[in-house]
């Protein structure tokens, strides 16, 4: 079973939140605060996941080469552009802007770089298992290599956190990075991630 901290959930979506824990969406409020909140499962019963709803095979980057965090959210920019016609530069100012409020690396090499987008009428994902592990100033201090990106409206709602949650779950399995680094395609790590189930629902 799959441990989520909300507290780590809430630190890492933090700009996909509002102002406090009482404007939280449902997935994570059934407290009265944050701080009590602190290792409740999101669990209960399999579930599929709501992140496959929001990549195609066009979005999924395997033995993707770049070096630093930077390179990264450029080639995220572009890909957003000509893939989805969105603002290269719009995409890659607002992954950076969220990146430096605070890391989204969340350990065992695994990040989740996330930004709200002016103008958008839908979430967008993307994910890339990279060539060589690059630092990600992680709370473990290792390097990332499997990395889901994803871009959403404003304001914040309670989707938007789901994605995130169920995106930092599925990824949170060593079996199924193992099954998405040994896809041949983008089509294969497709069918991984559509495979892949959450366990939803607090207390």
């Amino acid at each position: 079973m799959v441990r989520v901290s909300i507290s780590r959930l809430l630190r890492l979506g933090a700009d996909l939140v509002i102002n406090s824990v009482a404007d939280l969406p449902e997935i994570v409020l059934r407290r009265r605060d944050a701080k009590s909140l602190e290792g409740v499962r999101l669990s209960v019963g399999q579930q599929p996941n709501s992140l496959s709803l929001h990549l195609s095979p066009e979005d999924v980057y395997l033995d993707l080469d770049v070096a630093t965090k930077r390179q990264l959210f450029h080639v995220i920019g572009q890909h957003m552009f000509r893939q989805h016609g969105l603002s290269a530069q719009e995409v890659v100012l607002n992954l950076s802007q969220r990146e430096q409020a605070g890391s989204t690396g969340v350990g065992d090499g695994v990040a989740l770089p996330h930004a709200r987008v002016d103008g958008l009428t839908r979430i967008y994902a993307f994910y890339a298992y990279l060539r060589t592990p690059i630092p990600f100033d992680s709370p473990d201090g290792k390097p990332v290599s499997d990395v889901v990106a994803l871009l959403v409206p404003k304001p914040a709602t309670q989707e938007h956190l789901t994605v995130l949650a169920d995106a930092m779950q599925l990824l949170s399995s060593r079996r199924l990075r193992k099954r998405l680094h040994a896809s041949r395609s983008a089509r294969d790590a497709m069918a991984v991630f559509r495979e892949g189930t959450v366990r939803r629902s607090l207390v």
